[in-house]
C-alpha cells in the first residue's frame, strides 16, 4: 500500500497562521532548528517540537486488526523515518553519554523543573495506585532509565527488568548496583520475553506505545500474570485519537521517529477499552489532575475472552 503524506506543517504563531512543509527535506530543516533549541534547553526544544503538526489520511472502513491496517502504519513509519523496514533491536536504541549521565540519568539532566517534577509525579501516582502486596513480583517492559524500577526495588519488591537498548541495561544494572538492590535485567525485547514465572503486576511506563504488535503483547501481559494480578499502562498516549490506533502526528514523536527510528504508536481511547476488553480485562482509569503524563490505566483480568 503507498501512502502519501497530505501536509506537514508548522505552526510557528498561532496568531499569524501556519506555515505548511509538503517534504521530509523541509521537516529535516526545520529539525536542525529544533537541535539548536534543544542545545539552548531542554525546554526550548521540546517547545519548539510542540509547534508541528501532521496530518495524513487512512484508508476508509479497513479493520483496526487487520493486516492491511498493519501495513499502512509500518509504510507511513518507513516514509517518516527514512528506514527501508523496522527492526526493535535496531531501532529502538538510545543515543547518549553513559559516562556522563550513569549517575545524573533521565530527567535530571534536562535541569528542567517543570520535567523533573512531571515525571517523579507520574512515578509516585503509579506506585500510589498500585494495590499490591510488600515483596510483590513486579515484570516492568521497557524500564529505560530505571527511575521507576530502582524506587520499586528499593521499596522491597522483586522485579524484573526487561530492556532492549543495551545502553539503558547497562544504565538499570549500573543503578542498581549503586542503590544495592537486587534487580533481575533481561535484554529482550517484549514481544520475544520468554519465562515461566508468574507475576503480580506488569507495568508499562511510556513504553507499550513501542510495541510493534499491540494486540499479540497483550496476550503475551495474560500469560504472564498471576490470576489476581494487574497491568498497568501508564503515561501512555491513550488519548481521543483520529484513528483507532497508529503513529502519532506531534511534533515530539515525527522528531523521536526521523531521529532516532523509535517506533510512536498512540490508541485512541474508546478502541483502548474495546481491545483490552477483548483481552479479557477490566480498566480502570487513574489522573493526576494538572499532570497530563501521569493518567494511567489498570487492568485487572475478568475471565471473558
Amino acid at each position: 500500500m503507498t501512502v502519501a503524506i497530505d501536509a506537514l506543517y508548522i505552526l510557528r504563531d498561532w496568531q499569524k497562521g501556519r506555515t505548511r512543509l509538503h517534504t521530509i527535506e523541509e521537516l529535516d530543516e526545520y529539525f536542525r532548528e529544533v537541535e539548536n533549541c534543544f542545545a539552548r534547553s531542554s525546554d526550548e526544544g521540546l517547545a519548539a517540537l510542540n509547534k508541528i503538526r501532521f496530518t495524513y489520511k487512512m484508508p476508509r472502513r479497513v479493520d483496526p486488526f487487520s493486516q492491511e491496517y498493519r501495513q499502512f502504519q509500518m509504510d507511513l513509519y518507513r516514509q517518516i523515518s527514512g528506514r527501508d523496514t523496522y527492526d526493535s533491536y535496531v531501532n529502538e536504541r538510545s543515543e547518549f553519554d553513559f559516562a556522563a549521565l550513569k549517575d545524573r540519568p533521565f530527567p535530571y539532566f534536562t535541569q528542567s523543573h517543570r520535567q523533573v517534577g512531571e515525571q517523579l509525579m507520574a512515578q509516585g501516582h503509579v506506585i500510589n495506585s498500585l494495590s499490591i502486596k510488600a515483596g510483590s513480583k513486579i515484570l516492568e517492559f521497557g524500564a529505560g532509565w530505571g527511575n521507576l524500577t530502582t524506587t520499586l526495588a528499593l521499596m522491597g519488591h522483586q522485579v524484573t527488568a526487561v530492556e532492549i537498548d543495551p545502553l539503558m541495561n547497562d544504565m538499570l544494572r549500573h543503578r542498581a548496583a549503586t542503590l544495592r538492590v537486587p534487580l533481575t535485567v533481561v535484554a529482550s525485547g517484549m514481544l520475544d520475553f520468554d519465562t515461566t514465572e508468574k507475576f503480580d503486576a506488569v507495568i508499562f511506563y511510556e513504553a507499550f506505545h513501542h510495541c510493534i504488535d499491540p494486540v499479540r503483547m497483550l496476550d503475551k501481559v495474560t500469560e504472564l500474570l498471576n490470576p489476581t494480578g494487574v497491568v498497568v499502562f501508564a503515561s501512555e498516549p491513550i488519548t481521543i485519537f483520529p484513528y483507532p490506533w497508529g503513529l502519532r502526528t506531534d511534533g515530539l514523536s515525527l522528531w523521536s521517529i526521523r531521529k532516532y527510528g523509535w517506533l510512536e504508536l498512540g490508541f485512541d481511547r474508546k478502541f483502548w477499552h474495546r481491545l483490552l476488553a477483548a483481552k479479557g480485562f477490566s480498566l480502570e482509569r487513574r489522573k493526576l489532575s494538572g499532570v497530563h503524563i501521569a493518567s494511567l490505566y489498570i487492568g485487572k483480568k475478568t475471565g471473558r475472552q
